[in-house]
């Protein structure tokens, strides 16, 4: 049920109480604070990996442990195996592990950041840092973003990646891409 009051919209509750509705008067005067710049019609730009990508991304790594804690036990087993061994099992566990959960599962483009959701931590990179995309299809998989600091590796088949890319070029013209990203919806 509504009622119409001078200056707002009062609405009734099924319990009776009686509330004030937001509009868009209300809402500016009471947040005062500035919006970021909206990309488009107020839309953020994000691409992200689809389940069964997911599923591969810790089904690889833990059939790397398996087969290195395999490898470990069967060559712990024999007297006349170099005790290095273990290290070197244990530098590959966690390579694999680390490769496997630096790859972002969502990146989003935030005004003029690039948010990337990780399982390891999320990391936001300015546009403006951008310095090449390599897109090339021999990347195995991967689309390669070069930033200042880091090498960020995407999977190359994210859904709405060509979206990210476009928009990375769009803000950053000086930013090279090589190659093309496909366009998977």
């Amino acid at each position: 049920m509504e009622i119409p009051t001078p200056g707002a919209i009062v609405r009734a509750s099924n319990k009776g109480l009686q509330r004030p509705a937001l509009t868009s008067a209300s809402v500016a005067t009471r947040d005062a604070r500035p919006l970021k710049p909206a990309l488009g019609d107020g839309e953020v730009v994000t691409a992200t990996t689809t389940r069964p990508q997911r599923v591969l991304l810790w089904l690889a790594p833990a059939l790397i442990t398996i087969a290195m804690v395999s490898f470990a036990v069967g060559a712990a087993s024999d007297p006349r195996a170099p005790g290095p061994i273990w290290i070197l099992g244990i530098i590959a566990v966690a390579m694999g592990w680390w490769s496997y959960v630096s790859i972002p599962r969502r990146i989003a483009v935030d005004g003029a950041d690039l948010r990337l959701e990780r399982p390891m931590g999320s990391i936001t990179v300015p546009i403006a840092e951008v310095r090449k995309v390599d897109a090339r299809a021999w990347n195995r998989g991967f689309v390669i973003v070069t930033a200042e600091h880091r090498k960020i590796y995407m999977l190359r088949s994210t859904k709405n990646l060509f979206a990210i890319v476009n928009e990375i070029k769009q803000q950053n013209p000086s930013a090279m891409v090589v190659g093309n990203v496909p366009r998977v919806a």
